[in-house]
């Protein structure tokens, strides 16, 4: 017999459904999420009913009945979990494909969240790319190859944007360029490249954050987690088109050798920029990845930030 707890969706609120602020009914061995005609509305419930039910230290939930669909579990598992919890969600058992489904974005989701919420002691530009290309090596080992390109080679190469952020650091900035080309054509068209905001750490330069907008600053390479996450998922459900990750990585630190307001940044294609806030450095490195996209002839470009 199982021990989790069966939830269930319903459009009739039962007689002991009083607290508007609630949208939980509980029963023995089970609960019920009372839905209405606004699907957008529903879909927020069943995300706080998740909220609700991890609070009530529930371990195991089971989406039951058949008014379940995907979006509806995805939900239900956004709200009931999170980076640390060991929280579990069993996949409504009358619809396989949709489980299937949900177990990758589970799996691409959880790897997005450890990359983001782990310490900058963790997580810095060498270690963040290495994660990462474990990740896609495993996942695909005969469809990936990789390079990090980091320090001074940076300046070699002509990524200017994010050696010029990162040179304060102990750790030295990088540009992760990981082909996942499943073609086994290495003359390929690159379908799309995927570039993210890897830094691991802003103070903010000598344009510097005060204390409490510096406490999340090790999220600042959320960009990166995600589009890494886009790739594990898209992987997962069959990609058979080749795609370049580009990661943009640095600490954006300061020391005597911090880049400073007024300097100016001479791109690889020749532009200029100059600098009147450091602590407004993620378009500055992530040119540097739309230029490395532009160099591979990427049909289309997606990037995210923070």
């Amino acid at each position: 017999m199982s021990s989790a707890l069966a939830i269930y969706l319903t459009q009739e609120a039962p007689a002991s459904y009083w607290n508007p602020k609630s949208n939980l009914v509980f029963g023995e061995n089970k609960a019920q999420i009372v839905l209405v005609d606004d699907e957008a509305e529903n879909l927020r419930r069943i995300q706080k009913a998740g909220r609700t039910l991890d609070n009530t230290g529930a371990v195991t939930i089971e989406a039951a009945g058949s008014d379940w669909n995907l979006e509806r579990q995805w939900a239900l598992s956004q709200g009931f979990t999170s980076t640390l919890s060991t929280n579990q969600v069993i996949w409504n058992k009358t619809d396989e494909p949709a489980a299937k489904e949900l177990n990758a974005m589970r799996e691409a989701t959880r790897f997005s969240r450890e990359l983001t919420n782990l310490s900058a002691e963790e997580i810095y530009p060498e270690s963040l790319a290495n994660r990462v290309i474990e990740h896609f090596k495993a996942l695909a080992p005969d469809a990936v190859s990789a390079e990090f390109i980091k320090g001074e080679a940076l300046k070699d190469a002509g990524w200017m944007g994010i050696y010029t952020v990162g040179r304060a650091s102990q750790h030295a900035p990088g540009l992760l360029v990981l082909d996942y080309n499943p073609t086994g054509d290495d003359n390929a068209p690159v379908e799309t490249a995927l570039i993210g905001k890897g830094i691991t750490y802003d103070s903010g330069g000598y344009s510097i954050k005060p204390s409490e907008g510096m406490l999340s600053m090790k999220c600042d390479m959320g960009g990166a987690a995600t589009v890494s996450g886009a790739l594990s998922l898209a992987i997962r459900r069959g990609l058979n088109k080749r795609v370049k990750l580009l990661l943009c990585c640095a600490e954006n630190m300061i020391d005597g050798r911090a880049y400073k307001l007024g300097d100016i940044i001479r791109y690889k294609n020749g532009l200029t920029v100059e600098v009147v806030n450091t602590d407004a450095e993620g378009r500055l490195v992530l040119a540097d990845g739309l230029q490395a996209a532009g160099e591979f002839g990427a049909k289309q470009i997606i990037d995210a930030a923070t």
